[in-house]
């Protein structure tokens, strides 16, 4: 069997998101021997681990997300045939393509979150590509895998989908702070011993600024406590975050995971309020690594914490607020979280992922 595959988001220096369940798919089917062609637009940087006894790159350069999807990687489908063609990110099956096809799809922040997404000119026409590219990849796939229930109904919800081509598989988790013990992560950034950790990127939905808001009012009575906020500065950064100039506030820009991880684990909590979430893979990582959660109950955060965290029922300043102090003032239900946490995490496996995609696999290779 050979396996395409959408590869975009590895061949970049700062790997993250869709791009570490891209690398984690492509090194399971390597190690169990598949074919692979990894399809890209740009090669910013090739993975040292990418056998190429087993594994081509098919390149084709293009400025425009659009334009290389429906063009460029027809042709280069055509010119590296495969038996099942896997879209990794969100959606972009070129709409001429005829051959057995599966598409991963995180999520539908921008339909379902319309509202933050569509205000600009520039905004309304990306929405209206990504939401016509979105409906026929829909349409084509032959089977479709979305990260969690959640996902799977808002997909069914909002665009329509055929229920039944429709498998929910969790992401896995590989969080270890072990890997790398490297204190001077904490030196380097001016962190002490007791502080408060955000992970997960920086933008609208992700609600960082009302956590910095409630960190300020607290902060008037826990002045020991630090705010860590980890992520890569971006132009959301620069224009809504960079504002907060505080000494007990610290961005410290994009962290490779095993440094990532090492801070993480620190922490003497993790707090994740966004407004919507396909997955929340933070979630399961600051579990992991034994850390207490604190979390919004909505889209799949819920779902995907299932009472391991302790969840906030509307992300303002004020919940969010009340939240952290609860858990700063309980050092029992703290300790509980921990355990829980790091208990349930374990279910969270990449192997169980690749095999259920495996099985997604075969299930198109059945097609007539």
């Amino acid at each position: 069997m050979t396996i395409g595959i959408d590869a975009r988001t590895i061949f970049t220096e700062e790997v993250t998101g869709v791009g570490n369940y891209v690398t984690q798919l492509v090194s399971f089917l390597q190690k169990n021997n598949h074919r692979l062609i990894l399809f890209t637009d740009k090669v910013e940087h090739t993975p040292d681990w990418i056998d190429k006894a087993t594994t081509s790159i098919a390149y084709g350069p293009s400025k425009n997300r659009y334009l290389w999807e429906q063009i460029t990687l027809l042709q280069l489908l055509k010119k590296y045939p495969v038996d099942i063609y896997h879209a990794t990110w969100n959606h972009g099956i070129p709409i001429f393509y005829k051959r057995r096809t599966v598409l991963t799809i995180c999520d539908i922040i921008p339909i379902a979150l319309n509202g933050i997404y569509n205000k600009t000119l520039k905004e309304k026409i990306n929405f209206l590509l990504y939401r016509a590219s979105l409906y026929s990849s829909l349409k084509m796939a032959n089977q479709i895998i979305t990260i969690s229930h959640s996902s799977k109904n808002d997909i069914v919800k909002y665009c329509s989908a055929t229920q039944n081509k429709i498998t929910s598989i969790y992401l896995g988790c590989d969080a270890d702070p072990s890997l790398n013990i490297n204190n001077e992560i904490l030196t380097t950034h001016g962190i002490g011993d007791r502080f408060i950790v955000y992970f997960g990127g920086f933008e609208k939905r992700k609600n960082v600024e009302s956590l910095i808001e409630a960190f300020l009012e607290i902060n008037k009575i826990h002045a020991g406590i630090q705010l860590i906020l980890i992520g890569k500065k971006n132009a959301y950064y620069n224009q809504y975050l960079s504002k907060y100039k505080h000494p007990k506030i610290i961005f410290t820009d994009y962290l490779r995971d095993s440094d990532l991880h090492f801070l993480v684990s620190k922490a003497i909590m993790s707090v994740y309020p966004s407004l919507y979430e396909g997955f929340g893979l933070p979630i399961i990582e600051s579990m992991k690594l034994g850390v207490p959660v604190i979390t919004s109950k909505n889209s799949s955060l819920a779902e995907i914490a299932e009472k391991r965290a302790h969840l906030i029922d509307y992300s303002n300043k004020e919940k969010i607020k009340d939240a952290i102090m609860t858990l700063l003032n309980n050092a029992e239900l703290c300790a509980k979280l921990r355990r829980n946490g790091i208990e349930y995490a374990k279910k969270f496996n990449w192997t169980d992922t690749i095999q259920k995609t495996m099985e997604v696999y075969r299930k198109i290779l059945l097609l007539k």
